[in-house]
C-alpha cells in the first residue's frame, strides 16, 4: 500500500506504517496505521486515498494520518515505537543468520527479496513497436489516430483524437488494444505515456511506441510505474538533444530499471486502487455522472486471498502472451 503513495501523480514524499499491526502480538484484524508526509497542496490526494481505503473490503482497517496534523506527543510515540520494532527485526535477523548453516548464509541475506522483481521495463514486455507514419484527418474517415498531443494529460479524450485513412492490413498492424501502453519517444514530451483503456477502433502515430506486457505482469501497474520520478529522471538522462528535437529510442527508454511486487495479484490490487482514483478524476473532467460505489470494493475483495510463501524473482518465469 505504501507503493500507492508514490505511484500517484505529484507523489507524496513519504509514508510510514506504525501501530499495533507491526507488533508481534497483532492479529489479522489489527488496524494498519499509515502516517504520510504531505504538503498542503496534497490534501486532496490524501483525502482520495483515505476514501479509497474506507471503501475497500480489506479484512482490516487502514487508518491514514498526516504527520503535521498529529500532536507532538503522538509523533514522538510513533518514532519510539518504530525504533523499537526496527531493533527487534534487526536482532531477529541477526539471530537467524548466526544460526544458519554456512551454505545457506547467502540465502539468509536478502539483498534482493523474493517478494520483488528487479529487472528492466523491456523484460516485462512481450512487444515494443513504433507507430504509423501518416497524416491525421479531421474528417471521420477510417480509424482514430492517437498522437503525442492526445496523451499529454495522461488521460485520453477520444472525442478530440483525429482520424487516419489506412488499409485494413495497416490498421490491423498498428491497432490499439485495451491494456496497451503508448510512450512518446521524440520531442520535449519524450517519456510521456498513457494507458489504453477500452479504445474505439484506433491506431497510433509514429512518434509513439506501443508497449504490450507479458501475461504474467499487469499492464496498468506498469503504466503507473512509468509516471514515477525515477523513470522521468532516467529519461532526462538518456534523451538525445543532438538533433533538431530531443528524442530517445524505444529500446533505450525501456532499458530503464523496474522494481515491482513479484505477485501479479499485488500488482493488480495497486493498479485497481490507483485506477479507481484516476477514473473518478476522468469522470469529473469529462462531465460524466459519478460512478456507483462498490467498484473498488469488488476489486479489493477479489484479491483478499493469502499470498504464497514464495514469489517469483526471475522475469524469465513470466510467459509471453
Amino acid at each position: 500500500f505504501l507503493f500507492i503513495l508514490i505511484l500517484t501523480p505529484n507523489p507524496l514524499k513519504k509514508g510510514k506504517p506504525h501501530g499495533d499491526r507491526l507488533k508481534e502480538e497483532s492479529s489479522q484484524k489489527s488496524d494498519l496505521n499509515i502516517v504520510v508526509f504531505s504538503t498542503p497542496e496534497q490534501q486532496q490526494k490524501v483525502g482520495g486515498l483515505r476514501g479509497a481505503f474506507e471503501e475497500s473490503d480489506l479484512p482490516f482497517r487502514v487508518v491514514l494520518s498526516v504527520w503535521c496534523d498529529l500532536p507532538k506527543a503522538f509523533r514522538e510515540q510513533i518514532k519510539a515505537d518504530r525504533e523499537m520494532i526496527q531493533s527487534q527485526v534487526v536482532a531477529q535477523r541477526n539471530e537467524e543468520i548466526a544460526s544458519a548453516p554456512l551454505n545457506t548464509l547467502s540465502a539468509a541475506l536478502p539483498i534482493s527479496t523474493p517478494d520483488w522483481l528487479h529487472c528492466t521495463v523491456a523484460e516485462v514486455c512481450s512487444s515494443i513497436d513504433y507507430g504509423l507514419t501518416k497524416s491525421a484527418l479531421d474528417q471521420p474517415i477510417g480509424q482514430k489516430f492517437l498522437r503525442i498531443t492526445d496523451i499529454m494529460s495522461g488521460q485520453i479524450d477520444w472525442n478530440t483524437v483525429p482520424y487516419v485513412a489506412a488499409s485494413n492490413e495497416i490498421a490491423e498492424k498498428y491497432k490499439l488494444y485495451h491494456g496497451d501502453i503508448v510512450l512518446a519517444h521524440t520531442g520535449t514530451s519524450t517519456g510521456a505515456s498513457a494507458y489504453i483503456k477500452n479504445p474505439p477502433p484506433a491506431v497510433f502515430a509514429s512518434h509513439l511506441a506501443r508497449l504490450q506486457t507479458k501475461s504474467g505482469f499487469d499492464a496498468r501497474f506498469l503504466a503507473y510505474y512509468l509516471r514515477l520520478g525515477n523513470f522521468t529522471r532516467y529519461i532526462n538522462g538518456v534523451v538525445s538533444d543532438k538533433s533538431a528535437q530531443p528524442n530517445a529510442s524505444a529500446s533505450t527508454m525501456t532499458a530503464a530499471s523496474l522494481c515491482a511486487p513479484g505477485d501479479l495479484r499485488e500488482q493488480r490490487m495497486i493498479a485497481h486502487i490507483l485506477g479507481t482514483l484516476d477514473d473518478k478524476i476522468e469522470l469529473n473532467r469529462f462531465g460524466f455522472p459519478q460512478p456507483a460505489r462498490g467498484g473498488l470494493r469488488y476489486a479489493l475483495l477479489s484479491f483478499s486471498c493469502s499470498l504464497p510463501a514464495r514469489l517469483p524473482t526471475r522475469i524469465s518465469s513470466l510467459p509471453c502472451s
